[in-house]
């Protein structure tokens, strides 16, 4: 059997970056700080305090849907973590297969993102390309010849 190259035997560290970005957008929306406020300017022409003094209603429903964001990502973060670090991290298929729902939500947050003229799409660019690369740089360790 053919020695690993690094970046198979270490590509799960990316995955593990990524689940660790998650837990720290979590951290921010469970505070109830808006993700990216630029957005709520360019949806409503108002920043995230006006909106706030004319509509308190929409504020706080805002606010309800950003700390629910935040505890999902506190969801993602904790098991994607562990998900890397153990079964992934071992080469065990499963793992690699249910990993690929981390690419789909990110494609999912960055349509998102644009039609709500928000400003994180590079991120969810760059987070996307790093999840993808996470997977298939070890292809060939959960898919030997």
């Amino acid at each position: 059997m053919a020695e690993e190259k690094f970046y198979e035997k270490n590509a799960w560290t990316l995955l593990f970056l990524m689940s660790i970005v998650a837990l720290a957008f979590a951290v921010i929306g469970l505070l109830g700080i808006p993700l990216d406020p630029q957005g709520t300017v360019n949806l409503t022409g108002m920043t995230p305090e006006e909106l706030e003094a004319a509509h308190p209603d929409i504020s706080k429903l805002i606010n309800v849907i950003t700390r629910a964001f935040g505890l999902g990502l506190l969801m993602v973060g904790v098991l994607g973590m562990a998900v890397a670090a153990i079964p992934y991290r071992r080469g065990e298929r499963w793992a690699w297969y249910a990993y690929w729902i981390l690419p789909a939500a990110l494609l999912g947050y960055l349509a998102n993102d644009l039609n709500a003229e928000g400003t994180l799409w590079p991120l969810f660019i760059v987070f996307i390309i790093m999840t993808v690369l996470g997977l298939l740089l070890p292809y060939r360790r959960f898919f030997p010849r």
